[in-house]
């Protein structure tokens, strides 16, 4: 029977708790190993073993005295937690239930939101962070291969939670969770990748531009290597973005009606990095165009970015033709002069790596040519269309929205911060966006 309440947390540098209370002034860091040692392997472990493995230059019984010594001072600052005879020695396993590597254990065996945040607190850094002891060569191994390992598990939940802050539009929150994946693995290229995406959706571009100067300096200095193609190609884009006209919507253009549940139906689509193709249908006085606006602007506002090349207004009410489609693109993205012959060719050219929104408001009447839209698409990943019109266009991976609020009164557009995206839509549209978020696909150029 355990009288004590001993905690012992391995993920991050050791941390000991008796009753509530922090054990410091352990003999060395060869105890703190000693007890995560006898924790992580939770069975009996021959002392000779020990002894050797933590004194390997010693003497054998010199080695017993040394490990005599620190599995003391740990049973006086531990009562109950070791099980110790002449032999071996073992870290109390009604006790393991209480260490952070059998809680994240059991988050990992029972995945799901509420697995999430539980498993944020517990991933304080790395296995075992700041024991490192070069005289013990054969624990070296040990902690290397023990560390791969709980960091895996470790950053497989947080990239889980980080995909579902992202997926609800919680990017501050993705981006904490980002740099504890980071001190994980501060070598991964894709984590430094996403770190830039999410500064950049929270309009910190010049913070995106320094962490990519700062990892290529170390892997440089450190390594002797270059950045990959791919997020050289990311911090290009980023740098020259900012010297683009940025779209033709003004940031958080106040709606002429009061479009919280529509615009928030919207803007979980706009951010689902699955979803291209939004149709906004209801008659025309239903304000279709102005939810659409209020969105786009919402997307680019003056604390986010979605698009980072930008959000673009196309008006088509007048327009019957693919020519005269190609045409309205053309004038909203300011291809060229008026008196250009405007192409597909011209107009892919335009998109061809942009991360961009179309808004093409008032499709009616251009049925004919809603095939086209399905080219624009294929032919640039990184491009999303909302289009507007009284009925749904019958395309593949169609998402269509019928505009329900028309009838409220003039409002305010909320802030970004004010954005209701709630994590109650269905769980299904959750996991697709959670896998999504973490591809190559949500990172593209």
């Amino acid at each position: 029977m355990v009288d004590v309440d001993i905690r012992v947390r391995l993920l991050g540098p050791v941390a000991v708790e008796v009753d509530g209370h922090p054990v410091t002034g352990f003999r060395s860091h060869k105890t703190l190993a000693l007890l995560a040692f006898l924790v992580t392997e939770q069975r009996p472990v021959a002392r000779n073993y020990l002894a050797t493995l933590f004194w390997p230059d010693a003497p054998l019984a010199d080695g017993r005295g040394h490990l005599r010594r620190a599995l003391h001072d740990l049973v006086q600052k531990l009562p109950d937690a070791l099980w110790l005879d002449y032999y071996t020695a073992q870290f109390n396993p009604t006790l393991f239930a209480q260490t952070d590597l059998a809680q994240l254990a059991r988050h990992e065996a029972a995945p799901g939101e509420s697995a999430l945040e539980p498993a944020l607190a517990l991933c304080r850094g790395q296995f075992l962070e700041g024991i490192e002891l070069p005289d013990c060569p054969e624990f070296e191994t040990w902690l290397i291969v023990e560390r791969e390992a709980w960091n895996l598990k470790a950053s497989k939940l947080l990239e889980g939670l980080l995909a579902f802050h992202a997926a609800t539009g919680q990017f501050q929150e993705a981006l904490e969770i980002g740099w504890q994946l980071l001190r994980l693995a501060p070598w991964n290229e894709d984590y430094y990748r996403g770190q830039m995406l999410l500064l950049v959706r929270l309009r910190q571009f010049a913070q995106a531009l320094r962490l990519y100067q700062r990892y290529q300096h170390a892997l440089t200095q450190e390594l002797g290597l270059e950045p990959s193609a791919e997020i050289e190609a990311l911090h290009t884009h980023i740098r020259d973005s900012r010297k683009r006209r940025p779209g033709n919507i003004a940031p958080n253009t106040p709606p002429l009606v009061d479009p919280s549940s529509d615009v928030a139906d919207l803007m979980r689509d706009l951010v689902d990095p699955a979803c291209r193709l939004i149709t906004l249908t209801g008659p025309a006085g239903y304000d279709r165009n102005q939810v659409a606006i209020a969105a786009a602007a919402r997307a680019n506002g003056h604390g986010s970015c979605l698009f980072l090349d930008g959000t673009f207004q196309v008006q088509l009410d007048k327009m019957t033709t693919q020519t005269d489609l190609l045409t309205s693109i053309a004038q909203a993205l300011r291809l060229g002069s008026g008196t250009m012959t405007v192409t597909e060719e011209v107009v892919h050219r335009r998109l061809r790596g942009c991360e961009m929104l179309l808004l093409l408001c008032d499709f009616d009447h251009l049925w004919s040519c809603k095939d086209m839209l399905i080219d624009l698409l294929q032919t640039n990943p990184a491009l999303k269309l909302v289009v507007t019109c009284r009925e749904r266009l019958a395309l593949p991976d169609e998402r269509v929205h019928t505009i329900k609020n028309s009838a409220r009164a003039v409002a305010r557009g909320a802030e970004p911060s004010e954005w209701p995206i709630q994590t109650d839509f269905p769980a299904l549209a959750q996991q697709v966006l959670a896998r999504a978020l973490l591809t190559e696909h949500y990172f593209m150029i």
